[in-house]
Parts: structure tokens; sequence; C-alpha cells
């Protein structure tokens, strides 16, 4: 039945036939699809998590870097992104760092002044000492 343009809700027919809520075969199946699509989804999620990744410190008062410093030839705006470490600190630890020759150890950072044993162990997460020459 054709109903003219300007007809309102009020003056069409009621359909005889409820319409279904949904397709059962067709909608079931994309449901399944849908869900199973998301359980494989989060499975290779979580795989792609890195497996030789380095434990972040879990003091929540540092911040993270996501990342590590090498100290041993790292300029003092790199050494300023170690927490802890601010401009002043990062020019004590080039200095001690061309008094010592490199750094052996992150113990050996508590010979520059203004380290010490706690601020050592804070940053060491976010430290790493490469003796190559570069």
């Amino acid at each position: 039945m054709v109903e003219p343009a300007n007809a309102r809700v009020a003056d069409l027919e009621p359909i005889d036939q409820p319409r279904p809520a949904c397709n059962s075969a067709g909608d079931s199946t994309r449901v399944v699809a849908f869900i199973s699509a998301a359980i494989i989804f989060a499975g290779v999620w979580n795989s792609l998590a890195p497996l030789n990744s380095q434990p972040m410190p879990s003091d929540p008062a540092l911040p993270t870097t996501g990342f590590v410093v090498d100290v041993n030839h790292a300029d003092p705006v790199e050494l300023t992104l170690i927490p802890k470490i601010g401009d002043a600190m990062a020019q004590r630890i080039v200095a001690q760092r061309s008094i010592l020759g490199g750094f052996a150890s992150p113990e050996d950072l508590a010979k520059t002044k203004g380290i010490g044993a706690n601020r050592v162990s804070q940053v060491a997460a976010f430290i790493r000492l490469d003796k190559r020459e570069r």
C-alpha cells in the first residue's frame, strides 16, 4: 500500500504482522563473530607487551621515563631526563665522569657531590653504564 506524501502517522493503518526484533540466524552469527574477534584481539594485544622490558620503579613519587639513560655518554640535557637529576646535578655528573674516566657502577655516582646512596638507589632503574668508547 502506497501512502500519500501528506499522510500523518495517525492516518496510517497498523501492520497486521509484528516485525521481528532481529533476524535470529544472521544477527546471532554476527554477534558470535564480533565476540570472537574481540577475544582474539585481546589475546594478540596482550602478547605484544615487550618480553625483555625492564621493570619500572615502584615508587609512585618517581616519574617514569620509559627509557634508560647511558650515564657514561649522556650530555647534561639527557641526564636531566633522569628523575631527581636537575641541571646543576647533571653538570656535576659530567664533571665527575671526566675525572673518573667513566662510571663503572651505579655506586660510582655517589662520588659526585650531592649524590648519596639514597639518590643512587632512586635513579638506578633509569640509568645504564656503557663502558664502550663512542
